[in-house]
């Protein structure tokens, strides 16, 4: 997505010069679709984990969690056998989708901006460590602490909502369980209080994981002897190649430029 995005401002613009200006927020874009993208997979199975913590004892397996969330009700019909109908509604699985793209969305564009330009602020403060590879090290680490941290710290509204929804009491209605957080607030003093509570546990231990993130990153990136630049090489290494099926006939015919021929 974020290779496609340069292009596709190029098009929508007819202007080469879109792709340069664009450059900057495209990660930033990319992001938010890769967020949604991944909010959709993965609300059933956060529905499902809600099912199997709550119930463990009528509730043993994935499946049986996917099914009892979308079960609606039972419906008895009026045959002699008794027949019992269940009604299933499978939209129900993906009711958290908007508190999670909600959590998510915020959490993920925090965290780059902040890592981004913590990271520059950084270097021009201290050239010299571009050319350490410990300074350089410890930069990226002290701006993925910022980063974790900030994300946490501007996604907590979400996450309490999601926490909440989590409790089960709710069936996934994600407006009841805002309505529980805000109840008895009588102003909005009051009520923004509620939505950061725990966030400084939250700012920790997302300071401590992008930081450990970074350091497996660029320990894994040191074992397999790759470079910086090797990634950015490989990641567009098909994507401007030489065409080898592609010739201009002039430099065969002698009779000047003529149109280019395809096999």
């Amino acid at each position: 997505l974020q290779r496609s995005i340069p292009k596709l401002a190029v098009i929508l613009a007819s202007d080469p010069a879109a792709a340069i200006q664009i450059e900057k927020v495209a990660p930033i874009i990319a992001s938010a679709g890769a967020v949604i993208v991944a909010a959709a997979l993965v609300s059933p199975f956060e529905a499902a984990k809600v099912k199997l913590m709550l119930e463990p004892d009528t509730v043993s397996s994935l499946p049986a969690a996917l099914k009892a969330m979308a079960l609606v009700n039972l419906s008895n019909t009026d045959t002699p056998h008794s027949t019992v109908i269940l009604n299933y509604e499978w939209s129900r699985l993906w009711q958290s989708f908007i508190p999670l793209v909600l959590r998510e969305l915020p959490f993920t564009t925090a965290k780059l901006l902040t890592y981004s330009s913590a990271q520059t602020a950084l270097f021009t403060l201290l050239p010299a460590a571009r050319e350490r590879p410990i300074a350089a090290l410890a930069v990226s680490c002290f701006a993925g602490a910022l980063a974790g941290a900030a994300g946490a710290f501007l996604s907590s509204p979400a996450d309490a909502l999601v926490t909440e929804l989590a409790t089960g009491a709710y069936g996934g209605n994600w407006q009841k369980a805002l309505a529980a957080i805000l109840q008895g607030a009588d102003s909005i003093s009051a009520a923004i209080p509620r939505f950061f509570r725990g966030a400084s546990e939250r700012m920790l231990l997302f300071a401590i994981i992008i930081t450990i993130q970074l350091l497996l990153f660029d320990f894994c990136r040191y074992l397999l002897h790759v470079q910086p630049d090797d990634l950015a090489i490989s990641l567009d290494l098909f994507a401007d190649r030489l065409s080898f099926y592609d010739y201009d006939a002039s430099l065969f015919s002698g009779n000047g430029p003529t149109s280019s021929i395809t096999f």
